[in-house]
């Protein structure tokens, strides 16, 4: 079987990519030959991660959106009898930023997840309510989809919260009250993901996330970040699981009122933030999978206020 993705907006095609057919895709495919599942293509999804995809993959590295499939179609056989099946879905309007990997999920929505499935929690744009709580030697701008050079800085959404500093030791907090709601239903394993990205001279930056249940309790973890290789921003994934998180207080996953980003360094920084999101990443479900994967040799603009089309074309002999 040979798989590929096509990328078009108002009849231009804008990108096409090879994809690896995943282990997990390849069982659900025969369950659903032998009658067991009712589909194996029921959404498109779409993210902004440039690691590679491998077999072994459940999940895109970092998911942003996510289509029903609206069109599906047959042709063959051809000369050589193979037969192409295909699926197309619709990307929003209103959807903004760059698209480096896509997949085809075997149902919308993973019904065992109920309302704990993966969550876009919050993107770092000038309008979303993030607010600098302190500051030592450590400024903050918001800056617009391109800065950096085409894709490397931001990814999701018109703008990323960029962090900087020339001085050594230097930290800031900005904290966002916007961002509330119950995480009580998700399992040690899953977990936070945030993107970002890092320019020289950053090294040894640290990024915590507190989660408040009041003003004084809280859920607290920390990562270092991907130290930057050069002067251009380079566009990088951290994750925690939500088991690592201590407590400050007494804090409860069902009533998270405030979540705060707290970035540290001993040394000079240029960081900027795109989005942290929730992923449910333990889930058992045999008829819920990724079928597919691919990422993209350069990542794809999606404007807003215009539609992108999305469609996968399996082809295959019998």
């Amino acid at each position: 079987m040979r798989g590929f993705y096509r990328f078009s907006s108002d009849g231009d095609i804008l990108a096409e990519s090879e994809n690896v057919i995943t282990t997990d895709g390849k069982l659900v495919i025969a369950r659903f030959l032998a009658s067991m599942v009712d589909s194996y293509a029921g959404a498109i999804a779409v993210g902004v991660s440039d690691s590679a995809a491998t077999a072994s993959d459940s999940r895109l590295t970092y998911e942003v959106a996510r289509t029903p499939i609206i069109t599906r179609g047959v042709s063959g056989p051809s000369v050589d009898d193979i037969f192409q099946v295909s699926f197309k879905g619709s990307l929003p309007s209103v959807m903004e930023g760059y698209i480096s990997e896509s997949a085809i999920i075997s149902q919308v929505f993973n019904s065992s997840s109920g309302v704990y499935g993966d969550r876009l929690i919050s993107k770092f744009l000038s309008g979303d309510g993030w607010g600098v709580v302190s500051s030592s030697a450590m400024s903050l701008t918001y800056e617009a989809l391109g800065y950096g050079g085409t894709a490397n800085a931001i990814r999701v959404g018109g703008e990323g919260m960029r962090v900087y500093s020339t001085s050594n030791g230097s930290s800031i907090e900005v904290s966002n009250t916007n961002v509330f709601g119950d995480f009580s239903g998700y399992s040690a394993g899953d977990r936070f993901g945030v993107v970002y990205s890092v320019a020289n001279p950053s090294s040894n930056v640290t990024i915590e996330i507190r989660l408040y249940s009041d003003a004084g309790s809280y859920f607290t973890a920390s990562k270092p970040v991907a130290n930057a290789t050069g002067a251009s921003y380079t566009y990088n994934y951290l994750e925690i699981e939500k088991g690592s998180f201590a407590k400050v207080g007494d804090p409860l996953w069902g009533n998270i009122m405030k979540v705060s980003i707290i970035i540290s360094t001993p040394s000079q920084a240029d960081v900027i933030l795109d989005a942290i999101s929730m992923f449910d990443s333990d889930y058992i479900n045999p008829n819920y999978a990724m079928i597919s994967k691919s990422v993209l040799a350069t990542p794809v603009l999606k404007t807003a206020g215009k539609s992108m089309d999305v469609e996968y074309f399996l082809e295959f002999k019998l």
